[in-house]
């Protein structure tokens, strides 16, 4: 019983990574072809002249449409379903570093505890932080070990090149990663390429502090956030449980082979 209520739960989470409108349209199909072999068959033609014309082409329209589908979820979105249980912990892995150094820019301009760190930003939060950076002052970040940089520019170039190298890595996946999640990587690394983060100190003019660079990162902040809500409501929740359960299976395998 559980392995058919396991067997269940994963078709379940493979059914739900399809689009909605596949779905949709499938469901009409077998209606249509359930309702016609079972009982409208044996109807007379009694509205109009070519009702029964009309209910043949719908009926080779729905079988057509069916045999499409089973071609379609077997060779096509299986395969790539598959793939993407394999890198998912990959993925999840890089999408939540992306977040991390977006915070950890954010954090280390809040050094003084101007704003409280646990709640969500909002742009006038991140807009008082940059007015109270010097950027030419050193900058010093502190976790595991200090790190001094001569500048605050220094600092975010260092923090958005790990960004941007992260995403060149997401990049090489693209048949495993989808529209969405290739919108949001895609606006990170123009937000990054286009404005003043990967700039030199030298080519931007003196500022008495960063509040030109506020809404960047605040973008920055927005987009990393709504990506990982995205990859968390969509892939975690397609491909996260056979993920694990493979996971699981695996380390059960290798359990036994040990004890032998």
């Amino acid at each position: 019983m559980t392995k058919i209520n396991k067997y269940l739960k994963t078709t379940k989470y493979r059914l739900s990574g399809l689009r909605k409108d596949i779905k949709y349209i499938l469901c009409i199909a077998l209606i249509i072809v359930i309702s016609t072999e079972l009982c409208l068959n044996k109807i007379n033609a009694i509205f109009f002249k070519y009702q029964y014309e009309i209910g043949l082409i719908l009926l080779k329209l729905s079988f057509s449409y069916i045999s499409s589908f089973i071609f379609y979820y077997i060779v096509v979105y299986l395969p790539k379903k598959r793939k993407r249980i394999k890198t998912y912990r990959f993925l999840n892995n890089q999408i939540m570093r992306i977040k991390y150094h977006v915070l950890d820019i954010i954090y280390h301009l809040n050094k003084d505890g101007i704003i409280d760190k646990e709640k969500d930003f909002i742009e006038e939060d991140i807009e008082l932080l940059c007015k109270n950076i010097n950027p030419k002052n050193e900058f010093k970040i502190i976790s595991h070990y200090t790190i001094t940089f001569n500048n605050y520019y220094d600092f975010q170039n260092y923090k958005t090149s790990k960004i941007k190298e992260i995403i060149r890595e997401l990049f090489y996946f693209h048949d495993v990663i989808d529209d969405k999640l290739l919108y949001f990587l895609t606006n990170i690394n123009d937000v990054i390429n286009q404005n003043y983060f990967s700039i030199e100190p030298i080519d931007i003019p003196y500022n008495p502090n960063i509040e030109f660079l506020s809404r960047y990162l605040f973008e920055l902040y927005l987009y990393s956030n709504d990506m990982v809500n995205y990859f968390i409501n969509e892939f975690s929740r397609n491909y996260g449980y056979e993920y694990h359960y493979n996971e699981r299976k695996q380390y059960s395998k290798r359990n036994e082979l040990s004890k032998k």
